[in-house]
């Protein structure tokens, strides 16, 4: 079986299509949430992701989105240094898109190829990631119905950093992240980059991968809602 595993996509159905076209041969998609904001199609990746039965988490942007859409303020009555990608997005959106957002779940959990896993957005309130097996099994414990046992195997899976990786704890019980298929923020100069992350998992084995692509799109678009652009 192989599992394509995505996050923070923010509204970039560019970089969306573009790791499809080479992983078409997935069984089955998880994206642990931030499907909307910070970018400009934020209804073609809704609607990418539907179409492609995605099993999502949601997102503190999507949480965002669903906010600012209840609020009813539009972008164009707010002042010009007031306009962000939250109102551009939540004015793009229906009711139908919308409660698609709301019923996303907090987290989900699954077995594949005789692996448990817990997916979630973020662990934590901000950053943080999990530094201690400790904190793994609390973490496992608060958010699965599975009767904790320490010999169990356990495979996390969150989003939110934008940095992809994966870090063993012990033999059989890890967290992942398959970092951003939209954008990472700029730490050093040397760290920027503009391809698209993600994990595949096939029969078991953890895959990190990127594909390039062409954010031209992105970059044109933004500059016609006169919003900043992550790409460039």
């Amino acid at each position: 079986m192989k599992a394509f595993i995505l996050s923070d996509i923010h509204s970039n159905i560019q970089s969306l299509r573009a790791v499809w076209e080479r992983e078409s041969d997935s069984d089955i998609i998880y994206c642990t949430g931030d499907l909307v904001d910070c970018g400009p199609f934020p209804g073609e990746v809704i609607d990418w992701v539907r179409k492609h039965q995605v099993i999502c988490t949601k997102g503190n942007h999507d949480e965002r989105i669903i906010a600012h859409y209840h609020s009813r303020i539009k972008m164009e009555d707010l002042p010009d240094n007031k306009g962000n990608w939250a109102y551009h997005n939540a004015g793009c959106l229906n009711d139908e898109e919308i409660r698609f957002l709301q019923e996303l779940p907090e987290s989900v959990e699954c077995r594949m190829d005789g692996f448990h896993y817990c997916m979630k957005h973020q662990f934590g309130e901000k950053y943080e990631t999990i530094e201690s097996i400790h904190q793994l099994r609390h973490f496992w414990s608060k958010h699965t119905a599975a009767v904790e046992t320490h010999s169990q195997a356990k495979r996390v899976i969150f989003g939110h950093t934008h940095w992809q990786a994966v870090q063993y704890l012990k033999d059989d019980e890890l967290w992942m992240n398959p970092g951003s298929t939209s954008y990472r923020p700029t730490r050093q100069k040397e760290d920027r980059s503009l391809d698209a992350h993600y994990i595949t998992i096939t029969d078991g084995q953890i895959r990190m991968k990127s594909v390039d692509y062409d954010v031209t799109p992105l970059i044109r678009a933004s500059a016609e809602v006169h919003l900043p652009s992550y790409w460039g």
